[in-house]
């Protein structure tokens, strides 16, 4: 047998069972999780009370309400319950220590509650020790970029914290299981990890998993950004289009209608102004004419000359866009016009 295979002969143990739906749970790691399933009620109850350790193995198909030994996995772990919290209805919340992995040989019960003889593994300084390669250091450098990468685009399933903890440690084996524990991944391939003995193999198992999640992650951003970027253009014009809508509504009236009185505006300004001028070259005959009829009189002529430079002035004013000075002017040159004639009749 090569020598990467050795183990240490370790008797066999008995212990309450525990079949998983979804879930693998490493050595070394803390996990929380409900507990729904009478019989696996019983078996949390059972390792609490007798205080013994209890065996942690995934199901093969989660839909199997009453697992046997071929519904499991072969290596599972070996845990301690350290919490349980009972919840509204039957239900359980256990939070759970892993051991050590171990190997599945059968279970000796099945009602109330599974019991499994399993088979511990890693025992020996080959599979426990730190790995000091240079192997070693390239897949844990790895695994350090890797995970930084997939922090970055899952923050919701990874933290500086857990980052900081795969840091801190120099055992290849620790980390591949930290990062399985906590990356989301398919059940075959978290049971891949668990079922791999040596761990700078583990963690380069792992690394390739942690690759393919990056990877997929990035491939969905892209997608998504892809798809953002074509609805970009239509979402702002419908935005637009909605906000003119709204301001429209707030000012009761709609586009044509600004429009149209716009146009009407500026039609007015310039009918005020034709009036305007049309009415300054009739003041310019009067004055002319006004002029000639009055030559004899030179202190009329003068009375004459000041009230149309008056009205001169002001309809002047109203070429500006002054309304009411236009009218004023207007008033006075009727004013005036009938007041001459009714003088040289006199005469």
């Amino acid at each position: 047998m090569p020598e990467e295979e050795k183990t240490e002969t370790v008797p066999m143990q008995t212990m309450p069972a525990l079949a998983l739906r979804g879930l693998t749970v490493y050595p070394k790691m803390m996990v929380h999780f409900d507990v729904g399933r009478e019989a696996s009620v019983k078996a949390i109850e059972e390792s609490m009370s007798s205080n013994q350790p209890i065996f942690l193995v995934a199901q093969k198909d989660i839909r199997v309400e009453e697992p046997d030994r071929n519904h499991l996995f072969a290596m599972g772990t070996v845990s301690v319950v350290r919490q349980i919290l009972r919840l509204p209805g039957k239900t359980i919340r256990v939070m759970v220590e892993g051991q050590t992995r171990a190997r599945l040989h059968e279970l000796t019960q099945t009602d109330p509650y599974l019991v499994a003889q399993v088979e511990p593994v890693e025992t020996s300084e080959h599979y426990e020790g730190k790995t000091n390669s240079l192997r070693a250091e390239a897949a844990i450098r790895q695994a350090y970029e890797l995970f930084d990468r997939y922090s970055e685009l899952s923050p919701k399933n990874a933290s500086a914290e857990m980052l900081m903890n795969i840091m801190s440690s120099e055992d290849a084996g620790y980390i591949a299981d930290f990062l399985a524990q906590n990356v989301s991944m398919r059940v075959l391939d978290k049971q891949s990890i668990l079922d791999e003995l040596r761990p700078v193999q583990r963690l380069n198992k792992m690394n390739r998993l942690l690759r393919r999640e990056v990877e997929i992650l990035e491939m969905e951003q892209s997608i998504q950004r892809r798809v953002q970027e074509n609805m970009t253009q239509n979402q702002k014009d419908a935005f637009l289009r909605e906000q003119v809508r709204v301001i429209q509504e707030e000012l009761g009236e709609d586009g044509d209608n600004e429009l149209a009185a716009y146009r009407r505006a500026e039609t007015v300004e310039r009918q005020a102004r034709n009036r305007a001028a049309q009415m300054y070259h009739r003041v310019n005959g009067l004055i002319a004419d006004l002029a000639a009829r009055m030559e004899g009189s030179k202190a009329e002529m003068t009375t004459a000359a000041e009230a149309l430079g008056q009205a001169l002035d002001q309809l002047q004013s109203a070429l500006d866009g002054g309304q009411d000075v236009l009218t004023e002017g207007a008033a006075t040159l009727r004013a005036l016009e009938p007041e001459h004639p009714a003088e040289e009749e006199t005469k």
